[in-house]
């Protein structure tokens, strides 16, 4: 993924549930334009985080062998903006046939609550980019603290 909107995997059940956090920076480049003076995070990103949290979700239940692939999002509700210096933090829970039901808050206020319909798309090698971005998000930051300690 060229983008990653995840900063963190906070909670997994693989295929089933997922928590993620992102953290929205003040840096980040679409502030520079939405708005000038008035700095809100667009829907689109907030609803591409919610997104790659329910492939990262449905990805890690299959062994990551296929890429999902989002074929409708029939229910999407914007309720709160996000600005710079918040954290959006994504809930994602599978049901039935491929219904993803989706929340995102910042400091308990609801953000977002979207319903995704997503579908098994083309298989993938066993290194591959989904693969690869759970790898780097799973990590606890305590445990890399820890780890950069030891070097």
């Amino acid at each position: 993924m060229r983008f990653v909107m995840v900063d963190r995997i906070v909670d997994l059940v693989p295929g089933k549930l997922i928590r993620t956090i992102k953290n929205v920076s003040s840096s980040e480049d679409y502030f520079n334009d939405h708005f000038p003076g008035l700095p809100i995070m667009p829907g689109a990103l907030i609803l591409e985080c919610i997104i790659q949290s329910a492939i990262l979700m449905l990805s890690a239940g299959e062994g990551f062998a296929y890429q999902p692939v989002v074929t409708r999002i029939p229910r999407a509700a914007f309720k709160h903006f996000v600005r710079p210096g918040d954290q959006l933090m994504v809930r994602c829970e599978a049901h039935d046939r491929g219904v993803v039901l989706s929340s995102a808050v910042v400091e308990g206020l609801p953000v977002a609550e979207v319903r995704v319909e997503i579908a098994r798309g083309p298989d993938l090698a066993a290194d591959n980019p989904i693969r690869r971005m759970y790898d780097a998000l799973k990590i606890d930051p305590n445990e890399l603290v820890r780890r950069i300690g030891e070097s």
